[in-house]
């Protein structure tokens, strides 16, 4: 608790700082100057006057000056000079005469926060040859005035005590024209008798207290002054805005705090900050700022909240594989919502839905995208997500039903959504029973829809075909295939339209070697024939043997 005092007269200041607590002064006037000569008599002069005040708290620094005077000089007579006055800043004493005292002088201090005196001591009138007796009654007019006959709304006007002019008097005291009679001085007292003291008085005015009637002072003017440190004020701590999207501007922090002050910091800022002050901040979450001022007489604190949205986030997802369905199935979407969001809204699914959802089943009918938006004080979000549709695909295959050996084969083939694999496959079947693998005779274009006809020749030979089996093929999106079959028959010509009657020989033996040809003349020896597709057997419904091209080669026909 500081505390500052001066016992010698003179023009002292002091600031109080902002917020100082059980503020306490003392002033003291000077006492007036005794009387006392030997054969001529005497005594003290009149004490000067003691105010005790105090100043309640106020929310600014302020400062009081004091003014302190002296103590009168005593009495010398019976000859000239008498004591003389004590000195003051503000109102100095008067000059005894002879074994006169001089006057003490006034005090007073003064309040640079209201630009006003506040308190004013009036100095003790000197002693006359009477001691202090003033010759006005009792009690003894030489003390300085009192405190509290002075107080006022208004200021001192001060007056010098008056000299005394003759006869032994004493010297007025310093004070105020204001209260009682101090002003006179010794200038009205009779001979031998002692001035008159001073007038004291304070303002009364809110905050300023006076504690005591006032009390005697025997010395020279003095004052003592103590306070407590108040606690640091803070006179303001703002942050603007107060409320904001994450990341989308500054919010700025502002503060001003006064009085007795050591540190100032604000908590998830930083330390060692000034006074007053202001900067800018980008906090990620709300955050709720504390400014803390730390002093002598304790910490002081305030607090701004800020408010962060956080913006949303929203992430759309489905249960169906690479997100693809086939045309009748239904899957189930999903969606995960983060951040100030509470609102969501699904399109093309009409209606408000939950921000958040683990499964909302659509079943469209063709690819559709869906978008997911989301709202709230963060701001605004979305997603999107496509189903594929796969409409399986269709295969129609037209065939010629029924050709010629040799001849090609028309067909048609009528094809939606085969837009992976497109092809037509040939399969032979022979007349020996056997079959070739299918194998690719045209690959059609990738497409959504075709009409597509063709020509195929297929390859001949000495077994057939005898049938062709044709596949039309096709892959959709997903791996999803159809497939058509058909089968063309082939006209295989294996009749040689030829009966031939031979006759037989007569008085043969069966097995006779060579065989002896018919005796009767035939035609021709050699048969040509040339209306069969492919080689034929020779059958006889006898037992013959023939030669073919003329080969030496005599073969057994068959016996139908």
């Amino acid at each position: 608790m500081p505390n500052f005092s001066n016992y010698s007269p003179g023009s002292y200041s002091h600031t109080i700082p902002i917020g100082a607590i059980n503020v306490r002064y003392i002033v003291a006037a000077g006492v007036g100057g005794s009387s006392h000569t030997p054969g001529v008599g005497g005594g003290s002069g009149g004490f000067g006057r003691t105010g005790s005040f105090g100043i309640i708290t106020r929310s600014y620094a302020y400062t009081l000056s004091f003014y302190t005077g002296a103590a009168g000089g005593n009495g010398v007579g019976p000859h000239n000079p008498g004591g003389s006055g004590g000195w003051s800043p503000i109102a100095s004493g008067g000059n005894g005469h002879r074994a006169g005292g001089g006057g003490g002088g006034a005090s007073a201090v003064y309040d640079g926060g209201l630009n006003r005196y506040i308190g004013w001591l009036g100095g003790g009138g000197g002693a006359g040859r009477h001691g202090d007796d003033t010759s006005y009654g009792h009690p003894h007019y030489s003390a300085g005035r009192g405190v509290g006959g002075g107080s006022t709304s208004g200021s001192p006007s001060w007056r010098s005590g008056g000299n005394a002019p003759a006869g032994h008097r004493g010297g007025g005291g310093g004070g105020s024209t204001a209260g009682g009679s101090g002003g006179l001085g010794g200038a009205t007292t009779t001979n031998g008798y002692a001035g008159i003291g001073g007038n004291s008085g304070y303002w009364n005015g809110t905050g300023h207290i006076w504690y005591y009637p006032g009390y005697a002072n025997w010395s020279n003017g003095y004052y003592t002054l103590s306070y407590e440190y108040g606690p640091p004020v803070i006179q303001y701590f703002t942050a603007t805005p107060t409320q904001l999207i994450k990341n989308s501007q500054n919010v700025n922090l502002s503060w001003s705090a006064s009085g007795d002050i050591n540190s100032v910091g604000i908590s998830n800022v930083g330390s060692n900050l000034g006074n007053t002050g202001s900067m800018n901040v980008n906090p990620a979450y709300s955050t709720v700022y504390e400014l803390l001022v730390a002093g002598n007489g304790g910490t002081t604190s305030a607090n701004q909240s800020v408010t962060v949205w956080i913006p949303p986030e929203v992430t759309i997802s489905s249960d169906a594989v690479n997100n693809t369905i086939i045309l009748g199935q239904s899957c189930d979407l999903s969606w995960v919502t983060t951040g100030d969001a509470d609102t969501a809204n699904l399109s093309p699914v009409a209606g408000t839905i939950p921000i958040n959802s683990g499964g909302y089943t659509v079943s469209p009918t063709s690819t559709t995208t869906y978008t997911i938006q989301v709202s709230g004080l963060g701001g605004l979000d979305s997603d999107q997500i496509t189903i594929t549709v796969v409409e399986p695909p269709e295969v129609s295959l037209s065939v010629d039903p029924t050709v010629d050996y040799g001849d090609s084969i028309n067909f048609t083939a009528t094809s939606e959504n085969c837009t992976v694999t497109h092809q037509v496959l040939a399969k032979y079947y022979y007349l020996d029973g056997t079959s070739s693998d299918y194998e690719i005779i045209d690959n059609l274009p990738l497409t959504q829809y075709s009409e597509y006809s063709s020509i195929h020749t297929p390859i001949y030979n000495n077994i057939g075909p005898n049938m062709i089996e044709y596949k039309l093929y096709g892959v959709g999106l997903g791996g999803l295939t159809d497939d058509d079959i058909e089968q063309v028959t082939i006209n295989i010509d294996q009749d040689p339209q030829l009966s031939i009657d031979i006759p037989a020989s007569r008085d043969k033996i069966k097995d006779e070697d060579p065989v002896v040809t018919p005796e009767e003349t035939v035609t021709t020896n050699e048969i040509e024939i040339t209306d069969i597709d492919i080689p034929v057997e020779i059958k006889s419904n006898h037992p013959i043997q023939v030669e073919i091209d003329n080969d030496d080669n005599w073969r057994d026909v068959t016996e139908i």
